[in-house]
This record gives C-alpha cells, structure tokens and sequence, in this order.
C-alpha cells in the first residue's frame, strides 16, 4: 500500500532513484533536480506502507518512496508534468494514475489551461502511461533528449478536457 503526500525537499532527500546513472534526463544530478521541480510547481510523492495504520518504513534511507511526481509551471497556465519512480514505483501504477489525474484536474480548474509532457519515442511504456493519464499526442521532436533522441510532446488542453 502507499500513500500519496506532499513531496517536500526534506522527502525528496530520501528519495532514492534507480536509472540513468542518478541523473534527471541523463545531465543533471536527481539529487539537484528534484527541489527545482518541487519550487517550479505542486509535487507529491508515494510513500509504501505496511498497513493502512502503520508509519512509512525504512528501508535503504529512502522512508519507503516509490515515486514522486509533480508539474512544474513553465510560466502562467502551462506546466509539464513529470514522473520519477524507482523500481518498487510500478506496483503502484494505479494509485500514482489516481494521484496524478487529481494533480491535473485541480490544475486545470483553477489555473492551468496546459498541461505537457515529453515521452521517449523509442519507450511504449511511458506512451502507454501518458494516454491512460489522458495527454494526446501533439508532435514529434527530432533529437530532443540529451542523449540526442526522439521524443514525442503530449498535452491536456482545458478546452479538451
């Protein structure tokens, strides 16, 4: 079981990411990254539980987070929403879809007419994931990645949804 709090610099510390080598988009650090996004815009986390009664657990120095997630506001009334979990995250795909819908509509009714984000061209699994949260694809962009590869942009408009 996990449960969806308010992601705080102090969690965001203990939040241990496995994959690209630590780094947010294979350059920057996740450890540097994760307050930007938190200060950019409203952030959560999925922190894993026993039981419904009992305190978050410690394992490894992380609290027990799978996955935290958030959309950064780029300027007024649009944000890109982003997603990071480490290898405990997937087993709670249905929690962090419910969480993530709620971010995006409380968004979208007070001050967001945009919500956006990139997918790799190459990953099915993130495709899958943005079209259940309900983006549509919008464009192709060649070489985007920092590792110089293609990416999709995916998008909620407030008049769409």
């Amino acid at each position: 079981m996990v449960d969806i709090v308010e992601l705080t610099p102090e969690l965001a510390r203990r939040f241990e990411f496995e994959g690209a080598g630590e780094q947010f988009g294979g350059i920057v650090p996740v450890s540097e990254m994760l307050p930007k996004l938190i200060e950019a815009g409203p952030a959560f986390a999925a922190v894993e539980t026993y039981d419904p009664y009992s305190h978050p657990y410690w394992y490894g120095g992380s609290w027990g987070i799978v996955a935290v997630g958030g959309a950064a506001m780029l300027w007024p009334g649009v944000y890109e929403a982003w997603l990071m979990l480490n290898p405990k995250g997937e087993r709670y795909a249905k929690t962090l879809v419910r969480a993530a819908r709620r971010l995006f509509k409380f968004l979208l009714e007070h001050e967001a007419h945009r919500i956006q984000t990139t997918v790799r061209c190459d990953s099915e699994k993130q495709k899958r994931w943005v079209r259940v949260l309900g983006f549509r694809c919008e464009a192709f962009h060649r070489q985007l990645g920092p590792d110089r590869a293609d990416h999709f942009r995916y998008v909620i408009l407030k008049e769409e949804g």
